[in-house]
């Protein structure tokens, strides 16, 4: 018995640690308002704000690089490529992009390769590829739509589409195509982010605009169907909504699962959230028959 609940507990402890957690924290720049990158809560919506002004005009398509070590982001006003600090809130240059953009994407993929997608209004169907070292952004191909906020797992490259269509798409990282997935549903957008958390949910915001007067949302999205669920709305530490972001990275997302930036990277299968619940219980059951022996 003493063997069998030797053998047991590690099991039932690894199993339990590989329960999902509650919902982290996500990063964005307010990049149509003050242009302060902000912290924010994914599961009440709270957006601190970090430091003084990025001391740019228009950061936007943030991405951590593997491992979640430093926050890249793009300036499309001057079209630079850009990192962050998560201490101060300023950023500064890596270097030109070397093409015109606006309203981008940009994710790290599983391989630890940078690509960048656009929309409207300038040239809005190319995709690129980017050197984290130059900034420099070398085209790939049309995406054949808009496409605006970029995020990959260990599998694939998804992306929310512009031009009204709303909906969730795969890129093809050799031809740039975007391929549709099916409808957000519930999310109309404007412009936003998307990024994974750590066990592999999808998260999206949506900027309505300062115009709007309404709150941006956060929302998960099954990217088997590319249904939307909407989560919660920004709001201030006081509680007053906001509004203005337009990109999204989470820390401690899918930038640190371990694998993820390597090009040995394996898609092993995983339960989800609550077959590993279920399985957690069944284990500690059977530690509890054996107990009882």
């Amino acid at each position: 018995m003493k063997r069998t609940l030797a053998f047991l507990l590690p099991v039932l402890t690894l199993t339990i640690g590989a329960l999902p957690a509650m919902a982290g924290t996500a990063y964005s720049v307010q990049s149509d308002g003050n242009q302060k990158l902000y912290r924010i809560d994914l599961e009440t919506g709270v957006a601190t704000p970090i430091g003084s002004k990025t001391g740019f005009d228009g950061i936007e398509g943030l991405s951590f690089s593997p491992g979640c070590k430093v926050l890249y982001g793009v300036d499309d006003v001057k079209d630079r490529l850009v990192t962050c600090d998560l201490e101060s809130g300023a950023c500064k240059t890596v270097g030109s992009l070397n093409v015109d953009v606006t309203d981008t994407g940009l994710a790290f993929d599983h391989k630890g390769d940078l690509y960048m997608s656009t929309d409207a209004p300038k040239n809005p169907i190319r995709f690129f590829k980017v050197d984290p070292a130059t900034g420099n952004a070398a085209w790939i191909g049309n995406q054949g739509m808009e496409v605006t906020g970029l995020a990959a797992n260990h599998t694939a490259v998804y992306g929310l589409g512009g031009d009204g269509k709303d909906n969730l798409v795969t890129i093809d990282l050799i031809t740039g195509a975007a391929t549709p997935i099916g409808p957000l549903g519930t999310v109309t957008l404007q412009d936003g982010g998307l990024d994974f958390d750590h066990d592999g949910t999808l998260y999206g915001i949506n900027d309505l605009g300062p115009g709007s007067g309404k709150a941006s949302q956060i929302f998960k999205i099954n990217r088997l169907t590319g249904k939307a669920t909407v989560v919660t709305t920004t709001k201030d530490p006081s509680g007053k909504p906001i509004n203005g972001f337009e990109g999204l990275a989470i820390d401690d997302g899918i930038c640190s699962v371990p694998g993820f930036g390597s090009a040995l990277a394996l898609d092993a299968p995983a339960l989800d959230p609550l077959g590993m619940a279920v399985l957690a219980l069944a284990l500690a059951a059977a530690a509890m028959v054996m107990l009882r022996r």
